[in-house]
């Protein structure tokens, strides 16, 4: 479902409403993710599953071995295959992790503050996060450890991996094997400023898809034919581009720019020169 909205005053409106059931369970803000896009035309695809600039497929096995060797001294304090997969994506590796942020005004300053000529967007959805960190590390260490392209089939992996998320609990195996086949709702440790400053959180891309044969590896080719926009089952909020610059500075008024979202020195920097400057007088 699409809504257009052309003020701040009408995405409120819309965002109150969005209080999203399913089925008999009832979702509040609290378990509504969104992202702010500034070209509606993009999809919603996570960078591992899209082309290079060459047309070619990323080796996201590749990708991590190779990631986690150069950055060693930065990333070895810490033991989760998650967190090193969250610092991965925050300094620009393509993963399977998508930003989305449990604030919606900074959704929505992404979609206006880009492509100008075109409409943004604003997509949200529910999440429900029981397991689903526990999960995620899981996925984590399997894509970070294993080259799919010799292992004998995707559960002979993943069931050594059971016991990290079991914990005395008795753990549904075909649940778990659903879960696996489902984008999962991510939220990271706050130790970053940015993901701290933008609520930030992710999905996580599904490592498995059921097919006829049983579940198979969810491969990029799959991914791109349908399992974009609907596959996460987000609705949206379109922006016109006439209107973004206006939502921009309504943005700026309560206290949503560059520098509020992005608190690293040089986008302050960036801050400030866009707010100090002054009119020339007319020599006429």
């Amino acid at each position: 479902m699409s809504t257009t909205i052309s003020n701040i005053s009408e995405y409120l409106d819309c965002i109150k409403a969005c209080q999203i059931s399913k089925g008999e369970v009832q979702f509040t803000q609290s378990n509504v993710y969104y992202r702010g896009e500034a070209n509606s035309e993009w999809k919603l695809q996570p960078a591992i599953f899209r082309e290079s600039e060459n047309k070619e497929r990323y080796d996201e096995y590749k990708l991590i071995k190779m990631a986690t060797a150069k950055s060693w001294s930065l990333i070895h304090s810490t033991d989760s295959f998650l967190e090193r997969l969250i610092m991965f994506q925050h300094y620009g590796l393509k993963t399977r992790l998508y930003d989305v942020t449990s604030n919606p005004l900074v959704a929505l300053y992404f979609a206006v503050s880009g492509e100008p000529d075109k409409n943004g967007r604003v997509i949200y959805g529910h999440h429900d996060n029981n397991y689903n960190n526990d999960i995620a590390e899981i996925v984590a260490r399997i894509i970070s450890t294993t080259d799919k392209t010799w292992m004998g089939g995707p559960m002979f992996y993943i069931e050594q991996w059971l016991a990290c998320i079991n914990h005395g609990k008795d753990l549904d195996i075909i649940r778990f094997e659903d879960l696996l086949c489902e984008p999962l709702y991510v939220y990271p440790p706050l130790n970053s400023p940015r993901i701290s400053a933008q609520n930030g959180a992710f999905l996580m891309a599904p490592l498995l898809v059921r097919k006829e044969s049983g579940l198979d590896y969810l491969t990029d080719f799959e991914f791109s034919q349908g399992r974009d926009d609907s596959f996460f089952g987000a609705e949206e909020i379109i922006i016109e581009s006439d209107n973004k610059s206006a939502i921009l500075e309504e943005l700026k008024c309560i206290g949503i720019d560059e520098s509020s979202i992005f608190p690293e020195m040089e986008h302050i920097m960036s801050s400030v020169n866009s707010n100090c400057t002054t009119q020339q007088p007319d020599d006429n």
